[in-house]
């Protein structure tokens, strides 16, 4: 009786453990499909319904026990998942105002700190500074446009852009973290 309890023991230990490299291969590899639809292209409405999915294999994960013995990568794929679900937010405004006005807004994001919009889209250069310097320079500010008095606004496609290289990056150690 004993051998048999100490058996099944081992036996939930090592499948506990197989368990959680595969939910967090799921999670990753839910990520990598969305990042190669992100890379074939797709439009808002797809990209919505791909993050969705994503998400519930990442939030499965993230849920679990597994994702709390190994805080480090449970931490990476939520960022991950943030990176995404922010592009997928910029996104939606960019759509919202081409309805809303014609496609020459849509482009381009406020950075005026007394609007929704412009509190976003500071916050958007803060989480990735990378998008904080002009378009000729790899980042997404260009000079205002008309209605901006001037003052620099966020390309919406180049910040987007950004968030998904951000991704990508943080991706790729996910999977090194995975499949080591």
């Amino acid at each position: 009786m004993k051998r048999i309890t100490l058996t099944l023991a081992c036996c939930l230990v090592l499948l506990g453990g197989t368990a959680w490299a595969q939910t967090a291969l799921e999670a990753v590899k839910a990520l990598k499909k969305l990042e190669g639809r992100v890379a074939v292209g797709l439009n808002y409405k797809e990209y919505a319904f791909s993050l969705a999915d994503a998400k519930v294999e990442t939030t499965m994960y993230l849920e679990s026990s597994a994702a709390r013995q190994n805080p480090a990568l449970a931490d990476r794929i939520r960022k991950i998942v943030d990176h995404y679900e922010n592009a997928r937010i910029i996104w939606n405004i960019k759509v919202q105002k081409m309805e809303d006005f014609g496609t020459a807004f849509g482009h381009l994001m406020s950075m005026k700190k007394n609007d929704k919009e412009g509190a976003l889209g500071l916050r958007m250069l803060e989480l990735y500074p990378q998008a904080n310097r002009s378009a000729e320079k790899g980042g997404a500010l260009t000079m205002g446009a008309f209605g901006s008095r001037g003052e620099n606004e966020i390309l919406v496609d180049n910040l987007i852009n950004i968030i998904w290289k951000q991704a990508a990056e943080d991706l790729r150690e996910a999977v090194r973290t995975v499949v080591h």
